[in-house]
């Protein structure tokens, strides 16, 4: 890949990275053909949210949040 910390988890089908600046994260979209895209960051751990949504439905793309923190464990209950 040419993009920093994107890594193939099932070739062409399934990718993981880093957070990603918007604009690296607009032309993986486009360049990989990606129709979802799922983000376990906590909306307090992370300000790109709003950017990455906003670029998932421009491109008419699913965007999941399912919010998991890097500091705390999930709540199981």
């Amino acid at each position: 890949f040419k993009y920093n910390n994107i890594h193939s988890v099932i070739p062409g089908q399934v990718y993981r990275s880093s957070q990603l600046k918007p604009e690296t994260f607009n032309a993986f979209i486009k360049q990989y053909h990606i129709k979802a895209v799922i983000n376990l960051e906590h909306p307090r751990e992370s300000n790109n949210i709003p950017k990455e949504m906003a670029i998932s439905y421009d491109n008419g793309i699913k965007y999941y949040l399912i919010p998991m923190s890097a500091k705390d464990l999930p709540d199981l209950n």
